[in-house]
């Protein structure tokens, strides 16, 4: 019964995210046509594909997973037979997979087109930047659910967009040169970065449940 409920839970809200997640992905490919240009229009297609993917990431960690506590839906959701830990893993999936399906469309779109135009030293750094930008939102969902504060939210949302150019302009072109240095694209820098986002993923995700699982209330 109570999996039926978190399946169904979940599944509402991917419906109501569709739109959403399509607009997504239309604004994905149109930003990597206009990249696919070169010049300076691959540097505009660059910056409205990652606004696009940051703008998703911001919506959900607001609205998925604060609006229901602002707006007393909550309360719908407490009387239902799910524990708190329930709770968290059909809001935590849904936000993930309302993330994650326009996520990895364009992940692949960029793969596919680099491994047909491309170069191995192109993955390797589109890989760090859309790890990058999934770790992000991963925090986001970690400080939603630990803190159920709007006000921490928000200073989450500035704070992880805020690194995102600082990293396209400081942590990418360094990895780069090292990469460069070594002959290589695939360096060990490379490698460490995307193992310090796959732990930071692992390690937001793995926060939100175990302070939601704690809790006796969750609204």
């Amino acid at each position: 019964m109570t999996r039926s409920v978190v399946g169904r839970l979940i599944a509402k809200d991917l419906y109501l995210y569709r739109w959403l997640i399509a607009g997504t992905i239309l604004a994905g490919v149109t930003s990597i046509g206009v990249a696919a240009r070169g010049g300076a229009s691959g540097t505009i297609g660059g910056i409205l594909l990652v606004t696009s993917v940051i703008t998703l990431g911001v919506f959900l960690s607001i609205h998925a997973l604060l609006s229901e506590r602002q707006s007393k839906a909550l309360l719908f959701v407490l009387s239902l037979p799910i524990s708190p830990m329930q709770y968290a893993v059909a809001k935590i999936a849904a936000s993930l997979l309302a993330f994650l399906i326009p996520w990895t469309a364009l992940t692949g779109l960029i793969v596919g087109l680099e491994l047909t135009y491309g170069s191995a030293g192109d993955l390797a750094f589109t890989g760090i930047l859309m790890g990058f930008l999934l770790a992000n939102f991963c925090i986001l969902i970690a400080v939603g659910m630990v803190t159920g504060s709007e006000f921490w939210a928000v200073v989450g949302i500035l704070v992880t967009n805020t690194s995102v150019p600082v990293f396209m302009s400081i942590a990418l072109p360094a990895l780069r040169r090292a990469g460069e240095g070594q002959g290589a694209a695939w360096s060990p820098a490379v490698a460490a970065t995307l193992g310090a986002e796959a732990a930071v993923i692992a390690l937001s995700l793995g926060i939100a449940f175990y302070v939601q699982a704690r809790r006796h209330d969750h609204v």
